[in-house]
């Protein structure tokens, strides 16, 4: 594995590292390439969600469509937009390319699972996503192309221009510029595309809710069982641990009935407090809630920082209270002034990598305040 990075003059290198040694977290000065996945509402333009992520894959796929479907106030908030972003709808149809990130068992088995209808563009036909391929134009034309690094869209276009040594925003600037793009002023301004006509993206949402009507969003459970992780668990006396997370209720201490039962979590990363739970030969879908409320408001990936912050300020306690994890939150939030967001691409990371971090912990007990 090559780790790269550029010095301080702007010179690219790069070393070899060993990947089971070397920490996940990016060193000083080192980059990598990034690729921007949207989702956006054909019939009006308005932009449902927007990822940045190391790699193009179904993980991030499905991040995709979870953030599509959910609330963005959080986006709102800590990017300081001023405008309101627009509220999760439900997909009835989703039109993709042939890339490997879209076009897989994992994305496909979510979709259809939501009763989607399901339609993959031909290869090499550009006018089959129109929509899609004219909104990643403006964004280069209007909001990349003022970034300092910004390396043109091919190579040699940009004469005389060191973008390398230019680049100085981070991976979180950049996803902060690109969400208020996308909720201040993209969906305000005049669009001239088929079936447009000079209106606004937010007035042609106004539109279709007046004539049509909306696809309500799906239900936390819908989420959590079509698009969320599935992880699979043994019961116990505390009920379950999902990345060494607890769950529990009173449902599913009826079912495992005193042993132990391999039974299938299935969760939504973006929300921790309720969790679905399947099993062979049961007929019924179990309800369990988090029984760490301290990670009631995180997402997975924020919970797994916090639970990794709290164990190396505690080396030597192999169980983790309450109070450790609150005190971890507390000094991330002096150190930092906020929480990284699931959505930062600085730290948004596929499942199987939170499961390796999560798997570090397994010498370390969480446990609840009961």
């Amino acid at each position: 594995m090559l780790s790269i990075f550029t010095t301080d003059d702007g010179d690219v290198r790069a070393e070899v590292i060993n990947p089971d040694e070397t920490p996940e977290e990016l060193a000083e000065h080192e980059i990598r390439r990034c690729w921007l996945q949207v989702v956006i509402d054909v019939a009006t333009r308005e932009v449902l969600g927007w990822v940045i992520s190391e790699t193009a894959d179904a993980d991030h796929s499905m991040a995709l469509l979870r953030m599509a479907t959910r609330d963005k106030t959080k986006e709102k908030i800590r990017y300081g937009c001023k405008r309101e972003p627009v509220p999760p709808p439900g997909l009835g149809l989703a039109l993709a390319d042939n890339g490997n990130a879209t076009r897989n068992a994992t994305v496909y088995g979510g979709q259809l699972g939501m009763g989607m209808t399901v339609m993959t563009g031909r290869a090499y036909q550009p006018m089959d996503k129109q929509v899609v391929e004219r909104l990643f134009g403006t964004v280069q034309w209007q909001v990349l192309n003022f970034q300092p690094g910004y390396t043109g869209s091919r190579p040699g276009e940009l004469t005389g221009y060191a973008p390398k040594a230019s680049a100085k925003i981070s991976h979180d600037d950049l996803y902060g510029t690109i969400t208020r793009f996308f909720i201040d002023e993209y969906p305000f301004r005049p669009h001239y595309g088929t079936g447009m006509y000079g209106a606004t993206p937010r007035q042609k949402r106004e539109d279709a809710m007046t004539l049509y009507g909306p696809i309500d969003p799906p239900s936390q459970r819908e989420r959590c069982l079509h698009l969320g992780v599935k992880v699979r668990a043994t019961t116990t006396s505390e009920g379950v641990s999902a990345f060494k997370i607890p769950f529990n209720s009173t449902e599913l201490q009826r079912f495992a009935d005193g042993s132990s039962k391999t039974v299938t979590v299935h969760l939504d990363p973006d929300d921790l407090r309720k969790v679905y739970i399947t099993a062979e030969g049961l007929n019924t879908v179990i309800e369990a809630s988090l029984r760490m409320t301290v990670f009631k408001d995180l997402s997975l990936e924020e919970a797994i920082e916090i639970m990794e912050a709290a164990t190396k300020a505690n080396p030597t306690q192999r169980t983790l209270h309450e109070r450790h994890l609150s005190e971890a939150m507390a000094r991330r939030a002096r150190e930092s002034g906020f929480f990284p967001d699931s959505r930062d691409p600085a730290s948004y990371q596929t499942i199987e990598r939170l499961q390796r971090r999560a798997d570090r912990l397994l010498q370390v007990e969480v446990r609840p305040p009961s």
